[in-house]
């Protein structure tokens, strides 16, 4: 029980630190929150969009808190 609680702590601190951040848009924000939620996210878009921008914000974020992150880059 103690570790679901560490790890909705972990959640909501994650999020709130995504809400405070300046930049990211609406679409942006839910992919990280997707992320912090450890679901699988896939960013597409045109080129200039903020696709590996906010991937690596988003990937910062978690490392940042000591959580571990598996990227894949898939190619056409």
């Amino acid at each position: 029980m103690e570790e679901l609680s560490k790890s909705f702590s972990i959640k909501n601190n994650l999020k709130k630190n995504i809400q405070n951040s300046n930049g990211f848009s609406p679409a942006q924000e839910n992919a990280i929150d997707l992320m912090i939620e450890r679901r699988n996210v896939a960013m597409l878009g045109p080129a200039g969009t903020g696709k590996s921008w906010a991937t690596s914000r988003g990937i910062n974020i978690l490392r940042n808190n000591n959580l571990i992150v598996a990227i894949t880059a898939t190619t056409g």
